[in-house]
């Protein structure tokens, strides 16, 4: 199966019925203002209105910017009307109650509906967030069923060249075994689509790649469509590594390491 195409808009000036119907998902976010950073509440509402005003079936996804310095429950009447909503993990990784924080402050603020989707940053280290197969097993551990693999700083490369190819590859299939679907963002663009084919990841996220100039600018219909061929193209190519045995390997030889967990007998 081809990857679904999420493509990440700033302004309700940026919805545009040319390429919404291309696209699987839609997500809102800041780009100017950092990797994951939510737009203000009422920016929000608008932009829902206009997506909804086009299709009302479109799936949302919205940013809500790093744990340790943001409140759910501010875009709590705004996220009813989204289907996805994802916070990053920034200046965590040092505190042994991260994983609780987690829940209590983003998972259980959630309105029904609204699945969350747990991020895994490929330059964690740089920014002090869990290392993402960490992520992903607290995740499975909270029955979250989606991961984002992302960089929190835009400056040094994209998410392939934080985290090796291989590494990213064994995050997916310990993924496909905990049931738990894998995005990909970080500066992807065209020369990242044939690395991405042996990983083949369930959403390719972009914004840069389909904007008139830096990730900042507004996004341009034609580079949107332009891309989703390319994407469409590419996979087309290799799907035959989707049949029987998958190109990426066997997935019963990657094992999530118990060691990985965070430091909790179990979610709280």
């Amino acid at each position: 199966m081809i990857p679904e195409f999420l493509v990440s808009v700033r302004s309700p000036d940026e919805i545009n019925a040319k390429w919404l119907s291309k696209v699987g998902i839609i997500d809102l976010k800041e780009p100017r203002h950092g990797g994951l950073s939510p737009v203000t509440v009422e920016k929000a509402n608008r932009i829902v209105g206009a997506i909804r005003a086009i299709d009302r079936t479109a799936r949302i996804s919205m940013a809500l910017g790093e744990l340790n310095a943001f409140d759910v429950t501010l875009f709590r009447l705004h996220l009813e009307n989204c289907n996805f909503a994802k916070i990053g993990l920034a200046g965590m990784r040092r505190r042994p109650n991260w994983c609780q924080m987690w829940r209590k402050q983003f998972l259980d603020q959630l309105p029904l509906g609204v699945q969350p989707v747990a991020v895994g940053y490929a330059d964690y280290q740089a920014c002090d967030a869990p290392e993402p197969e960490v992520v992903i097993q607290a995740a499975s551990d909270c029955g979250v069923r989606y991961l984002l693999i992302d960089t929190f700083s835009k400056a040094n490369g994209s998410s392939l060249e934080q985290l090796s190819l291989s590494r990213i590859i064994a995050i997916k299939e310990i993924a496909k075994r905990l049931g738990i679907r894998l995005a990909i963002a970080g500066s992807i663009g065209k020369k990242e689509l044939p690395q991405l084919v042996n990983l083949w990841p369930d959403v390719i996220a972009v914004r840069g790649a389909v904007t008139s100039g830096s990730r900042g600018d507004a996004i341009c219909t034609n580079r949107i469509v332009s891309f989703m061929e390319l994407i469409q193209e590419t996979f087309a190519l290799n799907c035959s590594n989707q049949l029987g045995t998958s190109s990426i390997g066997n997935p019963t030889t990657v094992v999530a390491n118990p060691s990985l967990r965070c430091n909790q007998s179990g979610p709280s």
